[in-house]
C-alpha cells in the first residue's frame, strides 16, 4: 500500500532517533529516514525538509511489503536529469539471483514518486549510455528489457532472451513493444559459443 501525508506535519528532530537508516546529505535539502517492521515484513520510507522550528515529513511511503527489511538504499540518478534518486531491496526473486527493488524518483526538487511496479522487475539498473532502465531476470537463460520512466510507471522499450538452443548454441531473440506494451517479434539469431554468451545480451 502506497501513502503519503496529505497535509505536511510539524516533527521533533528527535524523531530520526526511531529509524535505522538516516541521510541527509544525498537528496539536497532533504532528510530520507527508513525503518522496518521485519516480523511483520513491512517498510516505512519518510522524508522531511528542515525548518527554523523542526522537521516537516513531506512524504511517506508506508506498509511497503518487504522480504528482509533491508532499509539500506542505493543513490542514483535514474532519469538523467541531475537529481539524486534512490531505490530499497524489496526482497529477491526466482533463483536467488533476481533481486527486487522499489524505486523513488526526484520529481522535481519538492516532491518523490515512487515507480510503479518498479519491485517486480528484478535487478534494475540505469543504463547511461541509452537512458533507460534495463531489467536483468535469470532463469534457464537471461532477459533483458529495456524500460523507460512516464510519470509513475515502467514503459517498456525493447528486449532480448537469450538461451540455448543446444549445448553448444545461444539464441538471442529480439523484440520491440507496441504502444500498448505488447511484444512484437523483432528478430532471432544465434551463435556458436558453447554457452558463453547465455548472461550476455550481445
Amino acid at each position: 500500500m502506497l501513502t503519503s501525508d496529505s497535509n505536511d506535519q510539524m516533527y521533533s528532530i528527535e524523531i530520526l532517533k526511531e529509524y535505522a537508516f538516516v541521510d541527509s546529505v544525498n537528496l539536497g535539502n532533504h532528510i530520507l529516514a527508513i525503518r522496518s517492521q521485519p516480523y511483520q515484513h513491512k517498510l516505512y520510507v519518510h522524508l522531511y525538509t528542515k525548518s527554523s522550528k523542526g522537521l516537516i515529513r513531506f512524504e511517506a511511503f508506508d506498509s511497503l511489503d518487504t522480504q528482509f527489511g533491508d532499509t539500506n538504499p542505493i543513490f542514483e540518478d535514474f532519469n538523467n536529469d541531475a537529481l539524486m534518486d534512490f531505490k530499497i531491496r524489496a526482497g529477491t526473486g526466482a533463483r536467488g539471483s533476481n533481486e527486487l527493488f522499489y524505486l523513488f524518483i526526484q520529481n522535481g526538487k519538492e516532491n518523490f514518486i515512487r515507480i510503479k511496479g518498479a519491485e517486480e522487475k528484478p535487478n534494475l539498473q540505469y543504463d547511461s549510455v541509452n537512458h533507460t532502465l534495463t531489467s536483468t531476470a535469470y532463469w534457464a537463460g537471461t532477459s533483458f528489457i529495456d524500460y523507460v520512466i512516464k510519470g509513475d510507471t515502467l514503459v517498456p522499450v525493447k528486449g532480448v532472451d537469450v538461451y540455448l538452443d543446444s549445448p553448444k548454441r545461444t539464441i538471442h531473440k529480439h523484440y520491440k513493444f507496441s504502444d500498448k506494451g505488447n511484444e512484437i517479434l523483432v528478430g532471432i539469431d544465434s551463435v556458436e559459443d558453447d554457452g558463453a554468451g547465455l548472461y550476455s545480451r550481445n
